[in-house]
């Protein structure tokens, strides 16, 4: 009887512990979900409405949500578009990383990077929109959030440009902070125009042009 008993309290206990597991896993997949969907609804309405427009109320109300649930994962407007911003930046940073690992050579690696810099920034233009108009403010509270993960977001273009140096194929007076900025410069200036005076970019030919002035000068 003693043995049976403890037998069925081992089940009892086994099964308690697989439904908590259960409970736990379901909970951490409703909250993801839940996440996704917040920021999957304020990149919407930050693009639509602009950082200083948009509300925490309308991304709720797009979830079907309280506003405080979105407080409660984010803390604030800035805290969300800051993730929202991170989520942009982590995703193509890794697409850049993963795209640069099959090619070889240093000149070819800063023709994939400026072409997929240039893709990247169109394919997104209305989010780079809204990044434009808030990194040129003055008093934007999202100035140093997005300098950081623009910072973040160039270094693989630095170190192509220091592993060029150093294999031979750059010489060694590069400046890396001068190459960088003519060519994702060149790419802001292009989007800029395209955004803001609806002027057509030809992807293939700015990519073939910057990179003739970044490889072969002016002369």
């Amino acid at each position: 009887i003693i043995d049976s008993y403890v037998d069925t309290r081992f089940h009892i206990n086994k099964l308690s512990l697989i439904a908590t597991a259960r409970r736990k896993k379901s909970s951490r997949k409703s909250r993801e979900f839940r996440i996704a969907a917040i920021l999957e609804a304020a990149r919407d309405i930050f693009i639509r409405d602009g950082y200083e427009n948009a509300t925490v109320a309308d991304i709720a109300k797009h979830v079907n949500i309280v506003e405080g649930t979105v407080f409660h994962y984010f803390g604030s407007k800035q805290g969300l578009v800051v993730k929202v911003m991170e989520h942009f930046y982590n995703e193509i940073t890794g697409n850049l990383i993963a795209g640069l690992s099959s090619i070889k050579g240093s000149r070819e690696q800063l023709r994939f990077a400026i072409r997929y810099h240039l893709k990247t920034l169109l394919e997104n233009a209305e989010l780079c929109r809204v990044l434009f108009k808030e990194s040129r403010g003055a008093r934007s509270e999202l100035i140093d959030d997005i300098r950081r993960l623009n910072r973040e977001y160039i270094q693989p273009l630095n170190r192509i440009i220091e592993e060029g140096i150093q294999s031979g194929e750059l010489r060694a007076s590069v400046n890396p902070l001068l190459i960088r900025n003519v060519g994702y410069g060149s790419i802001e200036h292009l989007l800029w125009s395209h955004l803001f005076e609806n002027r057509t970019i030809n992807v293939e030919q700015s990519t073939e042009e910057i990179c003739s002035i970044l490889f072969d000068g002016i002369l």
